[in-house]
C-alpha cells in the first residue's frame, strides 16, 4: 500500500503485475478495491491449444 500511496501522491496509475497462480488473481483484485488510482488488472490468456 506504500507504492499505492506514493503513486496516487504523483498522479500515476496503479497496475500491479499479475503472474499465474491462483492467489495472485484476488491479491491485485483486493489491491485495486482499495486503491483509487488502480486502472488496470494483468491477466495472462490460456496458450494457445489448451482446451478447457
Amino acid at each position: 500500500m506504500k507504492i499505492a500511496g506514493w503513486c496516487e501522491a504523483h498522479y500515476i496509475d496503479l497496475m500491479p503485475h499479475n503472474p499465474l497462480g491462483p492467489v495472485s488473481p484476488a491479491a491485485c483484485i483486493h489491491l485495486g478495491a482499495a486503491s483509487p488510482n488502480f486502472s488496470w488488472l494483468e491477466e495472462r490468456s490460456p496458450e494457445p491449444g489448451l482446451n478447457f
